[in-house]
């Protein structure tokens, strides 16, 4: 039983950091994406 308390701060830690990566690849992937419709429009839209 006490191996079982000891382990919970891992498991606790590994899910937030899986958590956090999860939120950064997001945010990462609005970016890309931003980026990219950015760039469309300006080769479709003469300025």
């Amino acid at each position: 039983m006490r191996r079982h308390v000891d382990t919970y701060p891992q498991d606790d830690a590994k899910a937030r950091r899986k958590q956090e990566e999860i939120r950064r690849m997001r945010y990462r992937r609005a970016i890309e994406r931003y980026w990219e419709e950015r760039q469309l429009r300006a080769t479709l839209t003469p300025y």
